[in-house]
């Protein structure tokens, strides 16, 4: 839908024009950021439910999504693809 608003090519006087492309990629990065803090939320959440196991169950949780988090977010192939230099051998 957003890109579905831009303006058309043959619109050149159009006064948004310039500036759709910076404020479409700052409204895909809002979105994305609000959609990885609910995706954390819910694994917390998840993790939280083991309190009524017991106590220590909820310190593993927790723990365990921390370190799964860390892994996604610091430590992942598609991290490593988009800070690295694009080879062609990526794709199998």
């Amino acid at each position: 839908m957003l890109f579905a608003s831009a303006p058309m090519p043959a619109e050149k006087d159009a006064p948004d024009r310039a500036d759709f492309a910076p404020r479409a990629a700052m409204m895909v990065t809002h979105g994305f950021a609000s959609f990885n803090r609910g995706l954390r939320a819910y694994f917390f959440g998840l993790a939280a439910l083991a309190w009524f196991i017991q106590p220590w169950a909820l310190v593993l949780a927790s723990s365990w999504v921390v370190a799964v988090l860390y892994w996604r977010d610091s430590r992942s192939a598609t991290l490593a693809t988009l800070a690295g230099p694009v080879t062609g051998r990526e794709l199998p």
